[in-house]
């Protein structure tokens, strides 16, 4: 069978070297183009797995870590998850994980509460005077 000429007298190279005519590299752009658009969003995962390639070390996933489990992602470019039976952590009002830390402090309403607790705990002050017979 005989090579087929395109019409076009001007071939265009590609990144390989070989020629493209411009109309069919103008047609392979727009559908590169095209197909760049259907590509996923880059996940919090993702982000995590480049920069543990980058680093050589794991890196937290907060966004695939809950009160039992947390998700790292490694520098072999995989996610590794750590599932407790026990809760672990609690989530703060900024939207952070921190480690759960029964450590008593004192709060505004004069009592006592856990640094981080899984619930709302508050213990009292105790009442002014003699509350026991």
């Amino acid at each position: 069978m005989a090579p087929v000429a395109f019409a076009d007298s001007a071939p265009a190279a590609n990144q390989s070297g070989a020629g493209v005519p411009p109309s069919l590299a103008a047609t392979m752009a727009a559908a590169d183009a095209e197909r760049a658009k259907e590509q996923p969003a880059v996940t919090a995962a993702d982000k995590a797995i480049a920069q543990a390639r980058a680093t050589g070390k794991p890196v937290s996933v907060p966004e695939l870590t809950d009160e039992f489990s947390e998700t790292v992602a490694t520098p072999e470019g995989h996610l590794s998850r750590t599932q407790h039976s026990d809760q672990q952590r609690a989530k703060q009002q900024d939207g952070s994980w921190a480690a759960l830390d029964a450590k008593l402090v004192a709060d505004p309403a004069g009592g006592f509460q856990p640094r981080n607790a899984a619930s709302g705990v508050h213990l009292s002050g105790g009442a002014a005077g003699r509350s026991a017979p």
